[in-house]
């Protein structure tokens, strides 16, 4: 607004001098006495010709600032497209998606489940956490997708998964883990990468904070899915192997039941 004021006070002022000095040049301003004895004609069209000036300069600084400002906006806008972002409100709703996902998923999928763990709050969370279950090992009777599990004992619950998912002895399904023993295990971040082109995140207030306000997002973009996709598979790579196609290591599983399980 003050920009604006400024550049009509500057406009009027150039204009009326411009004006004034024409006026005296061609001796229209014999009979106005005031002015013709006090400002000059030569005097009247520097000014003009100044302020002119100045509102030039003023304007195009103006609009240098302008399309700094729109570049700007445009690369922010450019560096951020392609990007889906998701955010789910409570753990049914994300159970939900991540199973549709899964379904969905056409070669690989990476499942990170570490940290500490509590049960589901309501009937319908524990119901699409069940749901969730019983769509790994539908997922794995697939011979086209690879699926890849880390977990982190303990918790119980996690050994209690891990036995039963190893049951089935579904060659799709690879296991391996980290022994983070008695000691306090801080907040561990969960999350899954589907296809090397979504990462969705969940899963690390439990038993620290209450899991209201958690943030549970699913995001599709190329360097983002890049970074969690690498992260995993260190986390892979560093992990003991619990199962490997038809392999699995019997006599670990049975050294963590008797070191973690209820």
């Amino acid at each position: 607004m003050r920009e604006k004021v400024e550049q009509t006070i500057l406009i009027l002022t150039a204009i009326f001098s411009v004006f004034l000095s024409l006026l005296d040049m061609f001796g229209l301003l014999e009979g106005v006495t005031f002015l013709s004895n006090k400002i000059s004609t030569l005097t009247l069209l520097a000014i003009g010709l100044v302020l002119a000036y100045l509102i030039i300069e003023k304007r195009s600084k103006l609009d240098n600032i302008e399309n700094l400002l729109t570049d700007s906006t445009e690369k922010i806008f450019a560096s951020l497209s392609g990007i889906n972002i998701q955010r789910f409100s409570d753990s049914k709703s994300i159970y939900e998606y991540v199973i549709k996902r899964m379904k969905e998923a056409k070669t690989s999928i990476d499942d990170l489940t570490w940290g500490k763990s509590e049960p589901e709050k309501t009937i319908a969370e524990q119901k699409a956490f069940e749901k969730y279950l019983d769509t790994i090992s539908t997922v794995c009777s697939k011979k086209n997708i690879i699926y890849r599990e880390v977990m982190s004992f303990p918790p119980p619950q996690h050994l209690k998964r891990a036995e039963q998912m190893l049951s089935k002895n579904l060659y799709s399904y690879h296991l391996r883990y980290y022994n983070f023993g008695t000691e306090e295990i801080p907040p561990l971040l969960s999350f899954m990468v589907l296809d090397s082109e979504e990462v969705i995140l969940a899963g690390y207030r439990s038993t620290f904070l209450p899991s209201e306000r958690e943030v549970r997002i699913a995001i599709k973009h190329p360097e983002i899915v890049t970074l969690f996709q690498d992260y995993y598979d260190t986390i892979w790579h560093a992990a003991k192997v619990l199962k490997e196609g038809n392999n699995i290591n019997h006599s670990l599983l049975e050294e963590l039941h008797a070191n973690f399980a209820d």
